[in-house]
């Protein structure tokens, strides 16, 4: 007997965007870290003085009055799904705090986000894809590197930076079929994943470690030493940061 099963599975591409979608994306990165940090100051101030937290109801119905303000108003130029989407993680990361308080775990509060660290925005809703492009709500359709066909039905698109590149991750809902308990598998072949050899196989085949990390941990050893010497805030850190981050990326990648 065999059953369905949903399940949620992440695709991830690299993005291709103009210099418009560039400057986009770091506008809508900027108003959702500017978003997350305006909450938690608030839930701080609350926190700190004793008196009641703000939910995310509360949060996200003084978003319109937030917009209307005059030093606030270029919130109007992003949609207002990534807004809202801030404030969940916001809500989620205090609910997580407030948790492991309960549970006597220790715990930090939630902290102020920082720019150029862990970049992102999240789309719930409207992301479509269609012939190596995907289609980001008042951004539009963003060329990507199609490395794998797309699975299942749309639920979320998550996008970030991660070095000097920008990402998407696209949550789906996939259904499959579940095998059943005792299936007639025949010539079954065992593998062991170890650490002197790459992996071992139960007919005595061997994979050697192809050790092709060695140079990219040098290059990451010696591009940290440079960043820990430049001085924090200047240009020529951050300089220096994304070249750290490229190296992440390469061996993240490998």
């Amino acid at each position: 007997m065999t059953g369905m099963k949903v399940i949620q599975k992440t695709f991830t591409y690299c993005l291709k965007p103009t210099g418009r979608q560039k400057t986009l994306f770091a506008q809508y990165a900027g108003a959702a870290r500017f978003i997350f940090n305006w909450g938690l100051s608030g839930i701080k101030k609350a926190f700190d003085s004793k008196e009641t937290i703000p939910s995310y109801a509360d949060m996200t119905n003084q978003l319109p009055q937030l917009k209307e303000a005059l030093e606030t108003q270029w919130l109007t130029e992003v949609h207002s799904q990534i807004l809202q989407q801030s404030l969940k993680d916001l809500d989620g990361a205090l609910r997580h705090f407030f948790r492991r308080i309960k549970k006597k775990l220790k715990s930090g509060f939630p902290r102020f986000k920082c720019r150029g660290v862990k970049d992102s925005f999240r789309f719930p809703q409207g992301v479509k894809c269609l012939n190596g492009k995907v289609y980001l709500p008042k951004i539009g359709w963003v060329s990507y590197y199609n490395s794998r066909p797309i699975e299942g039905d749309i639920k979320q698109a998550v996008v970030k930076r991660h070095g000097d590149r920008w990402f998407v991750h696209i949550a789906c809902s996939i259904v499959i079929e579940i095998p059943s308990k005792n299936p007639p598998y025949e010539n079954v072949l065992g593998i062991d994943l170890g650490i002197k050899q790459l992996a071992v196989f139960s007919n005595g085949d061997v994979i050697e470690n192809l050790h092709f990390l060695k140079v990219d941990l040098k290059r990451l050893a010696k591009t940290q030493r440079s960043l820990s010497r430049k001085k924090r805030g200047s240009k020529n850190r951050k300089k220096e940061a994304k070249k750290v981050g490229k190296v992440h990326r390469r061996i993240a990648n490998k």
